[in-house]
């Protein structure tokens, strides 16, 4: 049977620009939105629709239809929508299945044990070339870090993102270096491209990373990176915790227990010696 009306036309196009994928304007927007309520923002309708340029006819449709299906929540006495449980569920489901998050877990509880620090697993998100945390396992001490499963941070401010950047091949390391903004969190955060690629060298040499109070005033961290049965980089670990314990004098002792801990992890996900110019655990 011929097809005709828009199923037709779209396949039709498909067919001749292979590379121009039909994308459905509704879903690609309830995306959009989607995307800002669940960096933790609380927004009123017109807040939305300004800074997603979306008229809030067309909006207050997909909202209503995000609020049926339990992604988003509105709060009546304000009027502002949040990330609804349903999609939180569904971001804990992924994280539940990620098969490094599982073989990871019981080898940064005995770290945090060792080392009695915070460690955290992070993975790179594709989309945005950010590190997210899927896992974290608190320090036993009674001062303990502002982080959660979830969280987003720039790789070149943090430890665990020095940690994915000092596995990646050269070609993606470059791509990256070339494309990311390099915004100022402490005076102690990398500004300089030229500066960045030299610090990931020396990540690479020593094979662990050091976020020297970089992304947060009185935080230090160190990291390490963890491959899988390609040799590939899939995650990154960290240690974590106050300056004021975690001094100077004991990055030594810290990126040799985070290392060896990645190494760990890594050999149990089926890698051999990782890349080339990183030392093995």
């Amino acid at each position: 049977m011929e097809r005709t009306g828009p199923t037709a036309r779209s396949a039709d196009a498909s067919e001749h620009h292979p590379q121009r994928p039909y994308l459905v304007p509704a879903v690609n927007r309830a995306i959009d939105v989607l995307d800002v309520l669940s960096k933790g923002r609380v927004l009123t309708l017109s807040e939305l629709a300004a800074e997603l340029r979306i008229p809030k006819t067309t909006l207050f449709h997909i909202m209503n239809t995000l609020r049926h299906r339990g992604m988003v929540e509105r709060d009546p006495e304000t009027d502002r929508y949040r990330a609804g449980y349903r999609l939180i569920h569904l971001g804990s489901a992924l994280i539940n299945n990620l098969d490094v998050r599982n073989v990871a877990r019981p080898i940064m509880e005995a770290l945090t044990a060792s080392v009695g620090e915070t460690t955290h697993l992070g993975v790179l998100d594709p989309t945005d070339l950010q590190v997210i945390y899927v896992e974290k396992i608190d320090s036993p001490g009674p001062i303990r870090l502002a982080t959660w499963v979830g969280r987003k941070n720039p790789c070149y401010s943090t430890a665990v993102g020095k940690a994915l950047l000092m596995g990646m091949p050269a070609d993606q390391l470059e791509r990256y270096l070339e494309s990311v903004e390099l915004r100022g969190y402490t005076v102690n955060t990398i500004q300089d491209r030229d500066l960045l690629r030299e610090e990931i060298a020396r990540c690479r040499s020593r094979g662990y990373s050091i976020d020297n109070e970089e992304h947060e005033p009185g935080v230090r961290c160190v990291g390490a990176p963890v491959f899988d049965r390609n040799d590939e980089v899939v995650a990154a670990l960290s240690i974590a915790g106050p300056a004021t314990r975690i001094t100077t004098e004991r990055l030594s002792e810290l990126g040799a227990a985070v290392r060896g801990a990645a190494g760990r992890i890594s050999r149990e996900m089926g890698a051999s010696e990782g890349p080339p110019g990183i030392p093995s655990a």
